[in-house]
């Protein structure tokens, strides 16, 4: 006779998948921060949260995937050249940050936070949590509801490193306890939105 299901001990991969579902099928919470995830582990849990988001979306989802290089331009563009009669044509069309596609929806995947280039910093402050974004450059324009779901891992010993582009992050949830459990305002915790 198997335990009651609030009974049984929960172990750290359910854990991982509650929180990967609450974000997943979850209006409201539109992304996860993870800490001591091994690198190894980046992978297997994009891959998990991808498809929990499938679920929900009922469509493909895209992988986006956010580092120490990452530039503006290649966030927010994409150039592109076409052969045709009349020679080589070019143009710019959105980057995968622009979350102008319905027929996807998208995972934004940020292996280590504290070494995420300042413009993918300055992207995850404009756009998780924000109503609505906004770019212009190069000629290129484009306005949507950001809808994509983030993923970002952190080593819990190199939270202090991070830049303040990154905004308030929660304290680390202590071994034992849930991260309901800790989930207090802090003084000073709001967000700022920039659209």
């Amino acid at each position: 006779m198997s335990a009651p299901a609030e009974a049984r001990p929960v172990g750290p991969r359910q854990r991982l998948l509650q929180v990967l579902a609450c974000s997943a099928l979850g209006p409201g919470l539109d992304g996860v921060l993870l800490f001591d995830l091994e690198p190894e582990m980046v992978a297997p849990v994009t891959d998990a949260f991808a498809a929990l988001l499938q679920l929900r979306e009922q469509r493909p989802v895209r992988r986006t995937t956010l580092g120490s290089v990452t530039g503006d331009d290649e966030l927010w563009l994409r150039p592109t050249l076409r052969h045709d009669g009349n020679g080589v044509n070019f143009s710019l069309s959105p980057g995968p940050l622009v979350d102008t596609t319905p027929d996807s929806a998208m995972v934004v995947v940020v292996p280590d936070l504290v070494r995420l280039s300042l413009p993918g910093m300055r992207a995850a402050v404009q756009l998780l949590g924000a109503d609505v974004a906004a770019v212009e450059r190069s000629g290129f324009r484009a306005r949507w509801r950001p809808r994509a779901r983030w993923l970002a891992a952190c080593q819990e010993a190199e939270i202090g490193r991070l830049s303040p582009p990154a905004g308030p992050l929660p304290d680390p949830p202590q071994r034992g306890r849930s991260t309901a459990d800790q989930q207090r305002p802090r003084p000073g915790a709001g967000r700022a939105r920039r659209t």
